[in-house]
Parts: structure tokens; sequence; C-alpha cells
């Protein structure tokens, strides 16, 4: 089950919104909850998964160790972005 970012995500959310996804945050049952990457698709989603991403087909996205994992793949993610498109 995915809820979304608290305090925690919020400038992975604004991140994650620049490239056209969204971050949310599981709720396990047992353990700790991860950061949550939906709606990546094609290429992007491809990129996500090699810079490690996990995917869940429980909860339907990709999940990152922490937070901080999570905001450091994106910002490669918008720079790689902005250099192919200047």
């Amino acid at each position: 089950m995915l809820s979304p970012a608290g305090r925690q995500g919020l400038r992975s959310q604004a991140l994650a919104a620049r490239l056209g996804c969204e971050v949310r945050e599981t709720v396990p049952s047992m353990g700790w909850s991860q950061p949550a990457v939906l709606g990546a698709v094609g290429d992007l989603a491809n990129q996500i998964a090699a810079a490690g991403g996990r995917w869940s087909s429980s909860e339907g996205a990709m999940l990152f160790p922490s937070w901080s994992t999570l905001e450091e793949v994106l910002e490669e993610l918008l720079e790689k972005h902005r250099l192919k498109d200047a």
C-alpha cells in the first residue's frame, strides 16, 4: 500500500514532478517504509531502474532504500534531461 510522501519526501516529490512522475511512500505491515516512484514509463523507467530502483509488483512502483538516495537519482536524471534538451 502506498501513501502520499510525508515531510521527508517533499523535495523528492518536487523533483519527480519535473520528470512527469510522482513519489509516494510504502506502508508495510512490517518493517520500514520506503520511498517509491510511480508513473515513470519508457526510457525514464529504465533509467530509474538502472540507477538503483527496485520494481515492486505488489506496489506497482520503483522502490528506493532512502529518501536521500532517491533525491540523488532524481537530481541526476534531471541534469541528464537538461543537458539533452540544451
